[in-house]
C-alpha cells in the first residue's frame, strides 16, 4: 500500500494478511482479488474480502474488483490440472475456460492501470456469469 513502485495489484485466491489490517480509506491504488468459488460464500473468507474491497468505495478513479469464478478450486490457479488432467476431471473444473478468465482480465487490468488503456472486459462484464461473478466497487 506504501511502496511508490507499486502502482496496481491483484491477489489471486490469497488469504489478504500483513503486519497490520487495511484501514478505511488506505486501500488508495486499483486491487482485484480473483477467488475460487469453492468456501467463498462462507462468511470468513468471501466476507473479508468483501470488507477490504469496500473500504475505499468513495475513490471512483481507483476501482477494486473481485472475479469469482465459478466450478473453480484454490489449485486451479496453479499448474496443478495441467500436470494432473484426472484431477480436473474429478473436480469437475474446465481449467482451459478458467485460465482464459484469468489471463484475459489480469491483462485487462493491468493494461487500463500501468499503459492506460481503455478497458476491454472489467468494466462491460460486472455482474452475474455462467463461469464467473464480478463485482465492482
Amino acid at each position: 500500500m506504501r511502496d511508490s513502485r507499486i502502482k496496481a495489484a491483484i491477489n489471486m485466491d490469497g488469504f489478504p494478511y500483513g503486519k497490520r489490517p487495511i484501514s478505511a480509506g488506505e486501500l488508495k491504488k486499483p486491487f482485484m482479488v480473483m477467488t475460487a468459488d469453492e468456501g467463498t460464500g462462507t462468511e470468513g473468507f468471501g466476507g473479508l474480502i468483501e470488507a477490504t474491497l469496500s473500504k475505499d468505495k468513495d475513490v471512483a478513479q481507483h476501482k477494486n474488483y473481485w472475479l469469482q469464478i465459478k466450478n473453480m478450486t484454490h489449485m486451479g490457479f496453479s499448474d496443478f490440472y495441467s500436470f494432473l488432467p484426472l484431477y480436473e476431471k474429478m473436480d469437475g473444473v474446465n481449467i482451459r475456460s478458467a485460465h482464459h478468465l484469468i489471463n484475459d482480465y489480469s491483462l485487462d487490468f493491468f493494461d487500463h492501470h500501468l499503459k492506460q488503456q481503455p478497458f476491454k472486459l472489467l468494466e462491460q462484464t460486472i455482474g452475474d456469469h455462467p463461469e464467473f461473478t464480478l463485482q465492482a466497487n
